[in-house]
């Protein structure tokens, strides 16, 4: 063959990049069935090196990471969980955002339950008071702060391959408080 060479080294990059994926917390049991469910009903495919949403948007697989996965697991979860509400991935800063009626739960998912504390960390820092009027680009605290603000939700989820904590949010003056009700921990594989 004429392209071995870079066939092999193709293949090893790949291999590489799969194994860091996968090093870390583990994802949930739950997590993975749905998900090997959704590329069997074909509410996920692959072509051409992408994974096809049920939007037709093209996530690469190149630039996939645990945070996606995660993503896409507890999305279709939700999806399942709630059969009629509209459940829509990557909406309004949020990673996931469930539009039930006038019920609203946005959600965000980081690869793990360390990005999880820093962002809560960040984001109890400016909920009260977020200056709104400052760039927020690199700062996810503060993003999704103004997220919050902007969609008005009445519910908050933080989740990671191993765990979903759940917030009330009360609205004040300039900003929210959060307030934890739940806090569900995956079983991992």
């Amino acid at each position: 063959m004429k392209n071995r060479f870079i066939r092999d080294l193709l293949i090893q990059s790949a291999t590489q990049y799969v194994d860091k994926l996968l090093e870390g917390e583990s994802f949930s049991d739950e997590h993975l069935k749905i998900l090997e469910k959704a590329f069997e009903s074909e509410e996920l495919s692959l072509k051409n090196g992408s994974i096809i949403l049920p939007d037709n948007r093209k996530w690469s697989l190149i630039t996939i990471n645990r945070e996606y996965i995660a993503q896409l697991g507890l999305y279709f979860s939700l999806k399942s969980s709630y059969p009629n509400a509209r459940v829509v991935l990557e909406d309004k800063f949020m990673d996931i955002v469930v539009y039930q009626e006038d019920y609203v739960i946005a959600i965000e998912v980081k690869k793990s339950s360390k990005d999880v504390k820093v962002l809560l960390k960040g984001l109890l820092e400016v909920s009260r008071n977020p200056d709104i009027k400052i760039p927020d680009r690199g700062n996810d605290p503060l993003r999704k702060a103004k997220a919050i603000l902007n969609l008005r939700p009445n519910e908050f989820w933080l989740a990671s391959p191993e765990t979903t904590e759940k917030f009330k949010i009360e609205f004040i003056e300039k900003g929210f408080t959060l307030q934890s009700y739940e806090v569900v921990h995956q079983v991992a594989s």
